[in-house]
Formats: C-alpha cells, structure tokens, sequence
C-alpha cells in the first residue's frame, strides 16, 4: 500500500464538502480489516481529551440506541420521577438499565440522562405548582 502525507491525506478530506467527507471516510472505513478500524478508532480517542472524550462517547453511544427504545426509557424514566421524585437520578438510571436491558458500559450516558429528565420533570411541577 502507497504511504501518503497525512498533512495532503487532510488537504484532500477538506476539498470536499462535509457530506463527502463522511462517503468518503465511510467507505474507506469499511475496506479496512477490524484490527486496522480499531487501532484507528484508538487513535482517534487518545487524540481528544478526557471531556472531548466523554461528549463524543455520549454522542456515539446515544446513536446506537434505536430511537423509538430511547423514547420508551425517556418515558419510563418521566413516569417514574413523577411517582417517586424523591429518587435519584442514579437509581433511576440503573433501574431502567435493569429493565430495558441496557449495557452497563452505557451508564454514564444512563444517569446524564436521567439528570436531564429529573430537570424537565421538575420544571414541569415547578410550572403545575405556579398556576
């Protein structure tokens, strides 16, 4: 395989717009065998930082949970708060890990989540209380 400068490999990538970019980067992702994708997913992680990490795991893990699952745990999760406000957004996170069957490496992203949800559930009976 032909080394090429990973500065002009860049300068290429950057002549495209940014939807051929990602045809682009897809299709040659898929050429390459699995152990060559994970040491460049590996270098491609090492390369941010521990925040940039964390957003990007975030942003990755939240699009692999299926859409109409992500909106039943969303549910689930505000059906719980409203009954049981008092609970953490931990144990309600780790209480739909438990039912919905979720990867315990997706608990970071389980009690964000939970956290956001806990927020909305109490702006809303911050708002039922007002009127």
């Amino acid at each position: 395989m032909q080394q090429i400068k990973s500065d002009s490999l860049i300068d290429l990538l950057l002549s495209f717009s940014k939807k051929n970019r990602v045809y682009i980067l897809k299709g040659v992702l898929t050429q390459l065998s699995e152990s060559e994708r994970v040491s460049i997913y590996k270098k491609i992680v090492h390369s941010f930082s521990n925040s940039e990490r964390r957003k990007h795991f975030q942003i990755i893990s939240s699009s692999l949970i299926s859409r109409t699952r992500w909106r039943h745990v969303d549910k689930w999760m505000e059906s719980v708060f409203m009954n049981h406000y008092e609970y953490t957004p931990y144990k309600v996170a780790m209480m739909a890990m438990n039912y919905y069957r979720i990867n315990r490496k997706m608990k970071p992203l389980m009690i964000a989540h939970a956290r956001k949800v806990k927020k909305r559930v109490y702006y809303r009976l911050k708002v039922k209380a007002v009127k």
